[in-house]
């Protein structure tokens, strides 16, 4: 493979790793128009198909990723309602590290 194409992969999997999807995809555009642009032989083209298939499970990996991330924070936002606390007093309160109206989804 051609090095400007392995830059171009690479390129494109750094925002893939950091989990930036709109930069992901901006070097994938980019990726593909350079693909698009050159003559390659038909080992060439089984190169670029085999790199692309690692990039789709990266993509898929870094989505997995994102997404226990994002459960584990609503986890632990459900749990930081749940917590009850006691004010000077000994009145037992609401904690109010999350407020009910910040939920917006």
């Amino acid at each position: 493979m051609k090095s400007r194409l392995r830059a171009r992969l690479t390129a494109v999997k750094r925002p893939i790793i950091a989990g930036n999807s709109a930069a992901a995809l901006e070097e994938i555009e980019r990726f593909s128009l350079s693909i698009a642009a050159q003559d390659m032989t038909l080992t060439e083209r089984k190169k670029i198909a085999a790199a692309l298939a690692e990039l789709s499970l990266l993509a898929e990996a870094s989505d997995r990723g994102m997404r226990r991330a994002m459960e584990r924070i609503v986890r632990i936002t459900d749990l930081a309602h749940n917590f009850d606390v006691y004010d000077e007093s000994g009145k037992m309160t609401r904690s109010s590290i999350c407020d009910s109206t910040s939920r917006r989804y």
